[in-house]
C-alpha cells in the first residue's frame, strides 16, 4: 500500500471534522489501530479500504492513490458542470477554491505527516477567522461554540498562525538536514513550472492568489 494512504484517510478524518477516537468506534477498530494505520505503521486489510472508501463517501482507487477524483464519477459530474456554466466561480472565488485544491493535492504527496497536519491546522484557523468574521455581519458576534470573544479568538489565532508556520519551517528543515525524502517522489520539486505542468487548470488560479497577495502586503508596507 503506498504511503500517501496514511496521509489521505487522517486529512479525510480531520476534513470531516472527527476526532480519531470517535472514528474507530464508527469504523469498528481501536483508535491505536486506526493512529498506526494514520501514520503508516501498518497497513490494513483491502476489506477495511472498502470500509474507509464508504465512510469517507470516496472511492477506493482515490484512497490508494490512483486517481485524484474523490468518487468514480466525479470527472464527469465536473465535465458536464463546466458544459453547463463555464465560469462557475468568480475570479476572486476561482483563485481561492483552485489554490486550495493544488494544496490539498500537493499535501497527499508529502510524506511527513506532522507537515501536512501543520498546514491543515494553518488553514482551518485562517477559515475560521474568516467565518468568526462572517458572523457578525448581521450584528452579532462570533460563533456561540466558541468561549472566546471576538478580540481574544483574533488575537490567539493570529499568534498560533504564526507558530504553526514556524514549527513548520523548522519540521521541514530538521527533515531536510536528515536527509529525508518530503516526498514521495524524491525528484518532485515544487516551482511554478511544476505547478503549470501538473495542474494547468488551477495554475493561474495560484499564481493570481499569490500576487493578490503580495500585492496587498506592499501595500501595508508603504503605509507602514
Amino acid at each position: 500500500m503506498n504511503r500517501s494512504f496514511a496521509r489521505t484517510i487522517s486529512l479525510l478524518r480531520r476534513e470531516k471534522g472527527i476526532s480519531q477516537k470517535a472514528a474507530a468506534a464508527e469504523l469498528g477498530v481501536s483508535q491505536a489501530l486506526l493512529s498506526h494505520y494514520e501514520n503508516g505503521i501498518r497497513e490494513c486489510s483491502l476489506e477495511f479500504v472498502v470500509r474507509l472508501a464508504e465512510y469517507y463517501h470516496v472511492s477506493t482507487d482515490y484512497l490508494l492513490g490512483r486517481t485524484t477524483h474523490r468518487t468514480e464519477n466525479e470527472n464527469e459530474q465536473n465535465q458536464q458542470t463546466e458544459n453547463q456554466s463555464p465560469q462557475l466561480f468568480s475570479g476572486e472565488e476561482a483563485r481561492t477554491s483552485g489554490t486550495l485544491a493544488v494544496i490539498f493535492s500537493v499535501l497527499r504527496r508529502i510524506q511527513n505527516p506532522q507537515l501536512a497536519i501543520l498546514t491543515t491546522d494553518v488553514l482551518d484557523l485562517t477559515l475560521y477567522r474568516v467565518l468568526r468574521t462572517l458572523y457578525t455581519l448581521n450584528g452579532r458576534s462570533g460563533p456561540k461554540v466558541s468561549r472566546l470573544s471576538d478580540a481574544q479568538s483574533d488575537s490567539t489565532a493570529a499568534a498560533v498562525e504564526t507558530l504553526l508556520l514556524q514549527r513548520f519551517r523548522r519540521t521541514a528543515a530538521l527533515a531536510n538536514g536528515r536527509g529525508d525524502a518530503l516526498f514521495e517522489d524524491k525528484g518532485y520539486v515544487l516551482s511554478p513550472e511544476s505547478l503549470a505542468e501538473e495542474f494547468p487548470q488551477l495554475a493561474d488560479a495560484v499564481f493570481d492568489l499569490s500576487e493578490n497577495a503580495e500585492r496587498q502586503l506592499n501595500d501595508w508596507l508603504r503605509m507602514g
